[in-house]
C-alpha cells in the first residue's frame, strides 16, 4: 500500500499483494471505477486494498437515487444540514472519498456520509436499514473537464472517476469528432466551430456550445 501511495506515473487506486510470492501489484482502477464490468474474482491468498484518500476535486458529480434503504453505518454525520444538496456538497468536499450519502432519513437536517456504495458492500452481511421513504444518493461518476479553444474548434478535455461505457458517451462521441480516447477514463473531443456533425451551435460572437 506504501507504493501505492507513493506511485508518481499513473493515479494509483489500488493493490494486491500475494503472501506466498511477495508480489506486489499496483492499478489505477478500483472497485468503484470498474462498476457494471466484470474485474473482481476471488483469489487464495492475495490481499487486495484500496485507496481512500482524497485525490483531485471534481467539478461536476453525479448521483444515483437508490430508494428504500439507508446504510446502517457511516463515515461522517453532520446535523442541522440545510437542504438535500448542501448534504450532495458535504460529500462532495468529504476529507475522503465520499461514495454515498443520505439526507433527513435519521433525523431533521441529518446528513450522512460514506466512502462505501453498493459496489464496496458485497461481503458485508446486511449493511443497510430498510425503510420504505428512504433514500441513499450513490455517486455515479464525477468529471472534471477543461476546454482548449483554438483559431478554428475547441478540444474538451475530460475525466471521469468510472470506466467510460458506450451509454454514458455525449452525444457527439458517436460523430467524427471523437478523436481522441487516451485510457478508458481520460478522453478528448475535438469539436469545428463549423461542423454541425458535431453537435456545435453558435450562441453570439465567440460563443460556441455543444449539447
Amino acid at each position: 500500500m506504501e507504493l501505492c501511495l507513493k506511485e508518481v506515473d499513473f493515479d494509483c487506486r489500488s493493490s494486491m499483494y500475494t503472501a506466498d510470492t511477495g508480489e506486489c501489484r499496483l492499478a489505477e482502477m478500483d472497485r468503484h471505477a470498474m462498476s457494471g464490468r466484470p474485474g473482481f474474482a476471488p483469489a487464495p491468498g492475495v490481499d487486495f486494498m484500496e485507496i481512500n484518500c482524497v485525490g483531485e476535486k471534481s467539478k461536476l458529480c453525479l448521483y444515483e437515487k437508490v430508494r428504500g434503504k439507508i446504510l446502517k453505518t457511516v463515515d461522517a454525520v453532520y446535523q442541522a444540514i440545510a437542504s438535500e444538496q448542501d448534504c450532495q456538497d458535504l460529500c462532495n468536499n468529504a476529507p475522503f472519498r465520499c461514495h454515498s450519502y443520505d439526507y433527513n432519513d435519521t433525523g431533521d437536517d441529518v446528513c450522512r456520509l460514506s466512502h462505501h456504495s453498493a459496489v464496496t458492500l458485497t461481503q458485508v452481511e446486511e449493511p443497510y436499514l430498510f425503510i420504505e421513504e428512504a433514500t441513499t444518493y450513490e455517486l455515479s461518476s464525477c468529471y472534471n473537464v477543461s476546454i482548449d479553444c483554438h483559431s478554428g474548434d475547441m478540444t474538451a478535455n475530460i475525466r471521469t472517476t468510472t470506466l467510460l461505457m458506450e451509454r454514458s458517451m455525449p452525444r457527439v462521441a458517436q460523430s467524427p469528432a471523437w478523436k481522441i480516447l487516451t485510457a478508458p477514463w481520460k478522453f478528448a473531443i475535438t469539436m469545428k466551430y463549423t461542423d454541425i456533425e458535431c453537435g456545435v451551435r453558435r450562441e453570439g460572437l465567440g460563443n460556441y456550445i455543444n449539447e
